[in-house]
């Protein structure tokens, strides 16, 4: 469920219903449902949500930039979606940093 956080969070989702998650046997969660996500809002619905996180996902978040989110949605988001995700993404790491320095990395990442 940490990744379904982070990941509700990230994109925005309006209408989080758990109804519209699929988890496959090899653990992967997937969103069904995602008409009312990747809207160009730029701040955190429940940012008390972001509790743990996986070191690589982490990692590649800090990574992400805008050049590679173009490449990677194929043209299927538009620049105010794109500068919303990304504003999303500096909070998320922001309050991931600030948990690192609360609590300590291993309480934090995985």
């Amino acid at each position: 469920m940490h990744h379904v956080h982070f990941f509700q969070e990230l994109v925005s989702n309006s209408d989080f219903n758990q109804g519209n998650l699929l988890i496959t046997k090899d653990w992967r969660v997937w969103l069904v449902d995602f008409t009312r996500s990747f809207r160009g809002y730029r701040k955190l619905q429940n940012p008390e949500r972001l509790r743990r996180i996986d070191r690589r996902v982490f990692d590649a978040l800090q990574d992400l930039d805008e050049a590679t989110l173009r490449a990677e949605m194929g043209g299927l988001l538009d620049k105010y979606q794109i500068r919303g995700l990304l504003a999303r993404r500096d909070l998320i790491v922001l309050a991931f940093e600030a948990r690192i320095e609360e609590r300590g990395v291993e309480a934090v990442l995985r």
